[in-house]
């Protein structure tokens, strides 16, 4: 008898085939309202979704189509999951195939991905909660393992945790069954060379460092899947997200100094260093004591010394039932609780650690295709504030203007992908803003998920509008900063500002750091910010006057303190006492007959484009907002940019 799977309030039985495999629940397109997205990648997306009849809490993850293979790499996800039925493994309640769509339905965990729990909930596991969750990750292993499948991407993001704090290992996209995995496919799924890092199987961090050493692809194993749950087990330990505390001896010259590793630097770290995360820096008490042994033999660099699933299963599982009900543990500020092993979370609020990775733009409510997304870009609890304001100001009948938006993470790479960028327009307002990030991605995301929150709420409704709108502008810079050094104490990333509000013909430009505004006004290009950084005789003097100092670098760069070159940001907490503020210099301009294009971007393009470069190629290009801003991406890539480069293009006249 099948044990039934529990959605919300609702029992959905699994129906069996006399072969004993359950039967999927066949569902169209039609048949579920969709809600907001939960998951995007490159091969897929997750939704939450509310079935049509019943009113059934789910969640939809549909692959996305581009190919043959695509539709043959969704059968097989289907199958892996049919065959790994176990209460630790994601269960399947029904599929949708109505081309363009295939989709699994899923049951919908109340608290989650472990991802989101350990680092962005501001909640603490308790230490038996902790060696619960890792025996959970353990159990689901060992199970696929004797089934004969290899899950090749199991990581903190690819865990849901349920209504009892118990973990569920989840997305298969990437699983196979052992018979299937030779050198011979690993080979056929991505070249070597420079393209390794976007065809090979997993997620760095996690991964083996057999995988990462090997030129010609190294056969996937099951030692594989161990260390990545080794890495994962020390995650949820920690409560750090791996590597994320790692520096490098060599020092990166960029808006600040930085010792992070990138891409590159952190493989050739874990293959020939032997790098690993940091592990607790105060001992665990017996029994879970034994699980830092446990990791440091999961993570070994020697594959064959490493335990099997199984092992580690049985292991965990001992030490589980030997914690006793109520055993104490400590939280974030050393009090000292009771928790039992079935509640894993405390209820103690901590700070929260840097999640490290770029928000997820929500999709529409509506149909399930594909709709494009420009990196970087962030809609966030603001998302709708240009509508809003429109409406407030009674300028919602307005046409907007035609408006584009670019990014590339450039020569940095995709994981030093750090600027964001919010556009909205609506009837008569149009705001662009960037937000360049630096040592780190967590200010940049959190003050585009939250400028048009923070803009609105500071909006005063009795004042003339631009002196409303500046002083609207003025105030989210600082509160987004005041929040984000509050709700992320340890984190120290950063971030430059830049904000453009048009409001039918009258711009306010709120400018904090190195961005810039610029305008195509006649037969020549007006600069609408000025950069706050060392350099600039003014900011050098407020610094040394609010007791910092200034000094050049290596580079022949001035920085406040020797470390960072901005002299206005928001976040960079470690750097606060140095006279760093986020206060904007605003900028008031009434547009005329003259203006055609408006120009908001991130230093990437600024560093290596000057003033009549930038009007060639706003003659020579198309009057398109898209078209116009790959253009200057692409050129400032050509002319040798080494930093992220966002471009924010909104036409106001045709030339």
């Amino acid at each position: 008898m099948e044990r039934p799977c529990t959605l919300g309030t609702r029992i959905i039985p699994h129906p069996t085939h006399r072969s004993g495999r359950p039967l999927m629940t066949r569902l169209g397109v039609a048949d579920v309202r969709r809600g907001k997205l939960l998951h995007n990648s490159a091969t897929s997306e997750v939704f939450a979704a509310v079935t049509r009849d019943g009113g059934v809490n789910v969640a939809v993850k549909r692959t996305k189509i581009t190919s043959a293979k695509d539709i043959c790499r969704f059968e097989i996800e289907l199958d892996l999951l049919q065959r790994c039925r176990h209460p630790r493994v994601v269960s399947v309640v029904g599929t949708m195939r109505e081309p363009p769509t295939y989709a699994v339905i899923l049951p919908r965990y109340q608290n989650g991905a472990l991802f989101a729990l350990l680092h962005a909930s501001r909640r603490t596991f308790s230490a038996a909660g902790k060696a619960v969750v890792i025996a959970d990750v353990a159990a689901a292993l060992a199970h696929l393992h004797s089934c004969g499948v290899l899950h090749r991407d199991v990581k903190s993001d690819n865990v849901l945790v349920d209504a009892d704090s118990r973990a569920v290992l989840t997305d298969f996209n990437a699983s196979e069954l052992e018979s299937r995995i030779t050198s011979d496919i690993v080979l056929q799924a991505r070249p070597t060379g420079g393209f390794f890092k976007q065809f090979v199987v997993g997620t760095l961090p996690y991964m083996a460092p057999e995988l990462l050493r090997s030129v010609r692809g190294a056969a996937y194993t099951r030692a594989c899947d161990v260390y990545s749950w080794a890495i994962l087990a020390n995650e949820v330990l920690t409560q750090r997200v791996p590597y994320s505390d790692s520096l490098t001896e060599q020092v990166q010259l960029h808006t600040i100094l930085e010792a992070r590793y990138n891409h590159d630097s952190l493989t050739a770290a874990i293959t020939s260093a032997h790098l690993r995360p940091e592990t607790p820096s105060s001992p665990l008490p017996p029994p879970l004591g034994l699980l830092c042994d446990l990791v440091a033999r999961g993570w070994a660099d020697d594959a064959s010394t490493r335990p099997s699933a199984a092992e580690a299963n049985l292991l965990l599982q001992q030490v589980c039932t030997s914690i006793p009900e109520g055993a104490p543990h400590a939280d974030a500020a050393g009090e000292t609780s009771r928790a039992s092993t079935s509640s894993s979370l405390s209820t103690v609020p901590i700070a929260a650690q840097s999640a490290g990775t770029p928000c997820e733009a929500a999709a529409a409510i509506g149909g399930m295709h594909d709709r494009p997304a420009v990196p970087g870009a962030c809609a966030g609890d603001g998302g709708r504030a240009a509508a809003r304001l429109a409406k407030m100001l009674s300028v919602s009948g307005g046409t907007p203007p035609r408006v584009a938006a670019e990014s590339t993470a450039g020569r940095r790479g995709a994981d030093r992908m750090e600027d964001r960028h919010v556009l909205q327009a609506s009837g008569g307002v149009t705001l662009a803003a960037v937000f360049d990030g630096h040592n780190g991605d967590a200010a940049a995301s959190f003050c585009a998920e939250q400028l048009g929150v923070e803009l609105l709420s500071a909006w005063p409704a009795a004042l003339p509008l631009s002196d409303a709108a500046s002083a609207a502008l003025s105030t989210s810079f600082v509160a987004l900063n005041r929040r984000f050094l509050a709700e992320q104490p340890h984190d120290v990333s950063g971030c430059t500002a830049l904000a453009a509000l048009l409001v039918n013909s009258t711009l306010l430009v709120a400018n904090a750091g190195d961005c810039q505004c610029k305008l195509w006004r006649g037969d020549g290009v007006l600069a609408l910010s000025r950069e706050h950084i060392a350099s600039d005789g003014a900011e050098r003097a407020r610094i040394m006057q609010a007791g910092g100092a200034v000094s050049a670098t290596a580079d022949g760069k001035l920085r406040v303190g020797g470390v960072i070159q901005v002299t206005r940001c928001i976040g960079d907490q470690p750097l606060r006492k140095l006279g760093l503020i986020a206060e904007p210099e605003m900028r008031v301009v009434e547009l005329c007959a003259e203006d055609k294009v408006l120009l908001v971007a991130s230093d990437g393009l600024w560093d290596v484009m000057p003033d009549d470069r930038l009007l060639h190629c706003l003659r020579n290009t198309a009057q398109s907002p898209d078209l116009i801003a790959k253009r200057l991406i692409f050129d400032a890539m050509e002319r040798g940019t080494d930093d992220n480069v966002s471009v924010i293009v909104v036409i106001l006249r045709d030339a």
